[in-house]
């Protein structure tokens, strides 16, 4: 490489890391750290390669138009963008905590070195609950793998044990039909279907173990009851709360107005609602049972099951379990 492209590299880098609109940079801090990395060079050599960056798109404000020196306005990720992806992958549960560490690091090379200390305060690692399934990311890429090529996945499924540590579930190896991966209250869930069983499985990606992709097609989703016309992920995520497996039947729920909200962003404009009186609403949702059963135990004073009745008698009977729990 020749020194002038090295240099003109140099000074882009040294814009990037080492300015801001509040910490501008002259041209003679600039020739003193080249020449640190044993690049002589001159005001007028700077010059030039900040104008070709320039004619080149990079946005750098420059003395002339503020008075104070050389500084990069514009950057691939803003600090507020930065801050939240790193508050995304510290607080996901999938990804263990050494490889949310290293991916932190590798977000705080995209901004400048003051804004990288200010993500450096970002720090709780220590307090998440993280999962020890290092092969998390190694999951996605062969799942992903085998989705874009219409195979079917071997694996084992790992459950945690009262040694606090993740174990095989059994000695079986799980064959299945992998359609899609989605994010889901914290965790990664691959949505499936095993050959034997007529319904969508969801299974979390972290308690996945020992996968190969298989040289066998997978089952089209188009024979599964209820997907005749495609698996629409959003919706089936949006009907699938706590990702729990199961028939989608419409279910209809007496709510208290108070929790008008939570129940918006729980279903999305997908539910019906019909307001009954100064207390109470009717919420309509096309869901799988397990997981609108579990749900409303855990709304039990504000959600009252109505509808199909065989439904409200099994969340009646459940509830009598819970009670008989307590005496």
């Amino acid at each position: 490489m020749s020194q002038n492209r090295e240099r003109l590299l140099l000074v882009y880098e040294i814009l990037k890391r080492d300015t801001n609109v509040d910490h501008p940079i002259s041209s003679t801090e600039i020739i003193r750290k080249l020449r640190a990395e044993g690049i002589l060079a001159d005001r007028r050599a700077v010059y030039e390669d900040i104008r070709t960056l320039v004619d080149r798109g990079v946005d750098v404000s420059s003395y002339e138009e503020n008075g104070r020196g050389y500084y990069l306005r514009e950057r691939e990720f803003e600090f507020s963008e930065l801050r939240l992806l790193t508050d995304a992958v510290l607080s996901a549960k999938f990804i263990s905590k050494s490889q949310s560490r290293e991916i932190v690091n590798k977000l705080k090379k995209l901004t400048n070195k003051y804004d990288e200390i200010r993500l450096e305060k970002v720090n709780y690692l220590h307090k998440r609950i993280k999962c020890d399934n290092r092969a998390i990311f190694y999951n996605i890429d062969l799942i992903t793998e085998a989705i874009e090529t219409d195979r079917r996945v071997s694996f084992t499924y790992l459950i945690y044990t009262f040694s606090r540590t993740l174990e095989k579930k059994d000695n079986e190896a799980r064959i299945v039909s992998p359609y899609h991966i989605i994010w889901m209250n914290d965790y990664y869930y691959l949505v499936c279907r095993y050959p034997k069983y007529g319904e969508l499985s969801n299974l979390r990606l972290d308690r996945i173990s020992n996968i190969k992709i298989l040289d066998e097609p997978a089952d089209p989703v188009t024979e599964i009851a209820g997907f005749e016309q495609g698996l629409d992920i959003a919706e089936y995520a949006n009907r699938h709360i706590h990702m729990f497996a199961g028939k989608e039947e419409r279910i209809e729920l007496k709510c208290k107005n108070e929790i008008l909200q939570t129940m918006q962003d729980k279903f999305g404009d997908d539910m019906q609602v019909k307001r009954l009186d100064g207390e109470y609403f009717m919420a309509g949702v096309h869901a799988a049972r397990p997981g609108i059963l579990y749900f409303v135990l855990q709304m039990a004073d504000s959600v009252e099951a109505v509808s199909p009745p065989d439904f409200r008698r099994e969340v009646a009977g459940m509830l009598k379990k819970v009670l008989g729990l307590y005496g």
